[in-house]
């Protein structure tokens, strides 16, 4: 028997691992079932207790096992135990506890500093297939941050059983929404309020091409956060709860009132005040994220930041709204989830999913956005890290959503050169030029300007303009901003080799400098206009391509207009694109495609 004992073992696991595969063989790498309680106490502290066992089937699913836990002052994890198991016989292979758990400081990509911590747990020395019990007791101080709940975070999983149950007093109140997920809730009244209850089988698989993931959101009506209490229950009581945390922080010693005085002395646009005020804070305040205290919510002082020259975006923000309101203007401090993965707010139903604080500022019958981070951006243009998305507007009333400019606009997305080539018998050119950017296409330069120099400056010109063979003799560019649109004019000199090519009598010459990507597309739309002259040492007339043509697809006009004046060529280009909104990336890539098609087309000159 102790000879056939191991063999039976070890064919007991293959039938295992297949009759795990038998119906979707190769669709999981590992199945989960779940049993989670959430239970919201009198004093606004969150329990979290989590029960899971995973059946890990194959190597690839080894990561699936792996656990990171945040915790803060304010969130501790009161208890760990995760047991592994043997798939067939059940034995108990390792025990983990706490103490086996390893910790380091949580830094992103935004904080330098918090008091966060992040708690490893790895199953380490643990081959597949294997079984392994979670039992994890997290606590939070306060409810203002309520985890969402997922059944799976994880690509080839297969969830067997999720079970979600939460407990609440009646008089806090709870709101909640299932995105991707169907299920009758149990609703029950129990001695401490009420109890929820989801129960679900057998889930979908993630698919790794969809960007959504199934959850449950989970809200508060009323919070607590530190020693604040309000109610989330509206954008207005979330917005007014901002505005009393805030309250105070935006004092500014007298003698930083005389000075801000002095910088806006003589002048009387309100614009050019903000502009003024905007350059200084960028120019003598370092952005420094530090998290800290309550979830890193409360801003610091305003004096404080004088006199430390750094500061967090709510604590910039506060400061920049203090030193406009000392010179009369009116501004309100906003908040925003920045960043490229964004999700729209459900307006009917309010929560606290918002990641960055900046200002709003109306001037007139404009709004302007000043983005108190960025030691590059000109007054009054926020860019693309917080575009065309609602933010929660903070003032004495209250807060109200309001939405943030698109830039889908052509003076945000514009490209105008005027070029002047000398072409030799060889082929080879002389260039002049001079190229502006507007809005989003200024951006590397006003970066490049700030932060890497003329090396960088090259390249981006050699990029925008379409001259990979282009020879840089010299490179000037200055900014300038038109109210809230960034510009940046480039003066050139160069060298271009083989600008044309040649083929016996004829030379044949592109009609335009235009670098057109997908990336450009980003606002839905994008102009350029070019103006370009060559100059040939030789007799020629023109053979083919002369004339004023016009191409006119269903999201783009392309015109070019090219005439012989003596001894030289006139080619006038403009090039207009608009998407409707929303348009997939694909529909942008076809474009793309018909566009370089018909914007390549030569001009062919015969010598004489």
């Amino acid at each position: 028997m102790k000879k056939v004992f191991p063999v039976l073992i070890v064919l007991s696991l293959f039938i295992f691992v297949r009759e795990s595969f038998s119906q979707n063989e190769d669709q999981y790498y590992s199945t989960i079932e779940k049993n989670d309680q959430i239970i919201i106490n009198d004093d606004f502290s969150v329990e979290y207790i989590l029960h899971e066992k995973l059946t890990v089937l194959k190597p690839e699913g080894w990561g699936q096992a792996v656990r990171r836990i945040y915790t803060n002052p304010t969130n501790r994890l009161i208890s760990f135990e995760a047991i592994v198991t043997h798939p067939v016989s059940g034995k108990t292979i390792k025990k983990f506890k706490l103490k086996n758990l390893t910790e380091r400081t949580y830094l992103d990509d935004v904080n330098i500093f918090t008091d966060s911590k992040i708690k490893t747990f790895e199953p380490s020395g643990i081959a597949a297939p294997f079984v392994i019990e979670f039992k994890i007791v997290k606590k939070s101080e306060y409810n203002f941050f309520i985890e969402d709940w997922y059944p799976s975070l994880h690509f080839k999983q297969k969830v067997k059983h999720a079970n979600l149950k939460i407990n609440y007093p009646t008089e806090i109140g709870l709101r909640y929404k299932m995105e991707h997920l169907i299920a009758e809730e149990k609703i029950e009244d129990i001695p401490s309020g009420k109890s929820i209850t989801w129960s679900f089988e057998d889930l979908p698989i993630l698919d790794p091409d969809e960007e959504e993931v199934a959850k449950i959101v989970l809200v508060p009506d009323q919070f607590k956060l530190g020693e604040n209490q309000a109610r989330m229950d509206s954008w207005e009581n979330l917005g007014r709860f901002i505005y009393q945390l805030n309250e105070g922080k935006d004092q500014l010693p007298e003698d930083f009132k005389i000075q801000v005085h002095r910088m806006v002395e003589g002048i009387d646009d309100e614009f050019e005040k903000m502009a003024v005020l905007y350059k200084y804070v960028q120019e003598n305040y370092r952005y420094v994220a530090i998290s800290l205290g309550i979830g890193g919510w409360e801003p610091r002082n305003a004096e404080e930041v004088i006199k430390t020259k750094y500061g967090e975006c709510k604590a910039l923000t506060t400061l920049m709204k203090a030193m406009l309101q000392e010179v009369g203007i009116a501004s309100q401090y906003t908040l925003v989830y920045a960043g490229s993965d964004y999700t729209k707010l459900n307006e009917e139903f309010p929560q606290n999913t918002f990641n960055h604080a900046f200002l709003r500022v109306p001037i007139q019958d404009e709004v302007y956005w000043l983005e108190t981070t960025s030691r590059t951006l000109p007054p009054g243009f926020s860019g693309n890290f917080t575009k065309d998305r609602q933010v929660l507007v903070v003032n004495a009333d209250g807060g109200l959503l309001e939405k943030t400019p698109d830039f889908s606009d052509f003076k945000f997305n514009s490209y105008h050169g005027e070029y002047h080539v000398d072409l030799n018998n060889m082929g080879d050119g002389i260039i002049t030029g001079t190229a502006r950017f507007d809005g989003f296409l200024a951006l590397p330069f006003i970066e490049s300007q700030y932060y890497k120099g003329e090396k960088e400056l090259k390249i981006n010109l050699i990029e925008g303009v379409n001259a990979n063979n282009l020879f840089l003799k010299s490179i000037e560019t200055s900014s300038i901003n038109r109210k809230n649109v960034p510009q940046v004019i480039v003066n050139f000199e160069g060298f271009f080799q083989k600008y044309v090519q040649q083929t016996g009598k004829r030379i044949i010459l592109s009609g335009n400098f235009l670098q057109v990507d997908v990336k450009k597309f980003e606002n839905e739309v994008f102009r350029a206009q070019e103006s370009i002259i060559v100059k040939l040492e030789s007799d020629f007339e023109i053979e083919s391509g002369a004339g004023k043509q016009v191409f006119a697809k269903d999201y783009f006009t392309y015109t070019m207009e090219v005439e012989d004046e003596i001894d030289q060529i006139s080619i006038k280009n403009t090039l207009e694109v608009k998407f409707p909104k929303g348009s997939s990336k694909e529909l942008k890539a076809r474009t793309l495609n018909e566009l370089n098609q018909l914007s390549k087309q030569s001009i062919i000159l015969k010598k004489l």
